[in-house]
C-alpha cells in the first residue's frame, strides 16, 4: 500500500534517520515517510524478510532502481584528481542515482 504524501516540501535531504521497528505498522510508514522526504535511513527490526521488503520499496523510489556503493566514488574522485578536473573549481557533484530531481517532481504532485 502506497502512503500519500502529506507534505510534499518537506525536505530532509542530507540528513539520516535510524528507524526501529521498520518491519511493520507506523515504523514502516515513518521509513517510508523519511525516505520519500530524502533522508537516508537505517532500518531496525524484527522480521529480516519484511525488513528488505521495506528496503525494496525504496529502492523502487531511485531511478538507477539500486542502492549506491562505495566504487560508486571511484570514477568521480579520480577524475576530480586529475589533471583533466584542474580548471573545475568549487563545483559540486551529486552521486545520487538520480533520486533528488525525481524526488523533487513528485513532491509536486501533491
Amino acid at each position: 500500500m502506497e502512503a500519500k504524501i502529506i507534505f510534499p516540501d518537506f525536505d530532509l535531504g542530507g540528513r539520516k534517520a535510524i528507524v526501529t521497528g521498520a518491519s511493520q505498522g507506523i515504523g514502516r510508514a515513518l521509513a517510508l515517510g523519511l525516505a520519500h522526504a530524502g533522508a537516508k535511513v537505517a532500518l531496525t527490526g524484527r522480521n529480516e524478510k519484511t525488513l528488505v521488503e521495506v528496503a525494496e520499496q525504496i529502492k523502487t523510489k531511485i531511478p538507477l532502481a539500486r542502492f549506491g556503493h562505495v566504487q560508486d566514488l571511484i570514477g568521480p574522485t579520480v577524475f576530480l584528481c586529475s589533471k583533466a578536473a584542474e580548471y573545475i573549481t568549487g563545483q559540486m557533484i551529486t552521486i545520487d542515482g538520480g533520486i533528488w530531481p525525481q524526488f523533487r517532481r513528485l513532491a509536486k504532485l501533491f
